[in-house]
């Protein structure tokens, strides 16, 4: 084999790993944006930030969620995701 036919086979390569790659990191991210994931991770990581971490104690994380639904309830960040289904 000659040297342009190598370098040619993997440039290749690497542009279909790319380009599949890519596909791939959308289609996750569609998936994630239509059922929330992010939206439901990133509240559930506030109130346990809130709480103290994962070894607190039942009253702790029921204060904590009361804040956050306070902070969730706030018209400035109510306002932030218009497109959100839920709270």
């Amino acid at each position: 084999m000659n040297l342009p036919v190598v370098v040619d086979i993997t440039i290749g390569l690497v542009v279909i790993y790319l380009i599949l790659s890519l596909i791939a990191s959308e289609i996750q991210e569609l998936i994630s944006t239509c059922l929330q994931w992010r939206a439901k991770n990133l509240k559930n990581s506030i109130e346990l930030l809130l709480a103290g971490g994962s070894e607190t104690e039942e009253s702790d994380i029921t204060k904590a969620e009361k804040l956050v639904d306070k902070l969730y309830s706030d018209p400035l960040i109510n306002t932030l995701n218009q497109q959100a289904k839920g709270k």
